[in-house]
């Protein structure tokens, strides 16, 4: 009750943060944390409070922007191959076109200013191709799919691996 009416320490904040993130996501959610808290601010975070309603709502902006950046690619193509087919596409998606949108997904443009020489980044690519393998044999069973389908379940281990081959993390950061 007393974090209800006086706020929740700034530490306290960091540990949840800490718990729900890896270290680097963590710092870039705290970076929306730490100008909320009150005196005497974030120098001291034992003492600081942040207002739980605050907090809430940092770590879902923080979450929401994360989770939209994560599956943006796959959102932009999944529509465009529907749009590009059908006039009066309705959101599912053909097993053709579904696989359309995986060799679509596989295709990365070289980013310029990143080390493309970075073995992460090779792995992670491998690993895409891998994926889109996987989800075209699977395609060829299906008549309909929808987005929902393919975010949650066909398409979840590509976009996985994208976005590790984009930079993950960091291509948010970037893009923010």
């Amino acid at each position: 009750q007393d974090w209800q009416r006086n706020g929740i320490p700034l530490s306290a904040c960091d540990a949840v943060v800490r718990h729900m993130y890896n270290d680097f996501d963590a710092d870039r959610c705290m970076e929306l944390i730490n100008p909320l808290a009150g005196p005497p601010g974030p120098s001291m975070p034992d003492i600081a409070r942040v207002a739980l309603r605050n907090f809430r709502e940092a770590l879902l902006h923080f979450h929401m922007s994360l989770s939209e950046f994560f599956i943006s690619d796959f959102t932009e193509i999944f529509w465009a191959v529907g749009q590009e087919h059908l006039r009066s596409f309705k959101g599912v998606l053909s097993a053709a076109q579904a696989s359309e949108v995986a060799r679509r997904m596989a295709d990365i443009p070289e980013a310029k200013d990143r080390q493309l020489q970075d073995q992460s980044i090779t792995d992670a690519r491998a690993e895409l191709y891998e994926e889109c393998q996987s989800v075209l044999g699977l395609l060829q069973r299906r008549k309909g799919i929808s987005f929902s389908e393919c975010v949650d379940d066909l398409f979840a281990g590509v976009i996985e691996a994208r976005w590790k081959a984009r930079g993950g993390l960091e291509s948010f950061a970037e893009a923010a």
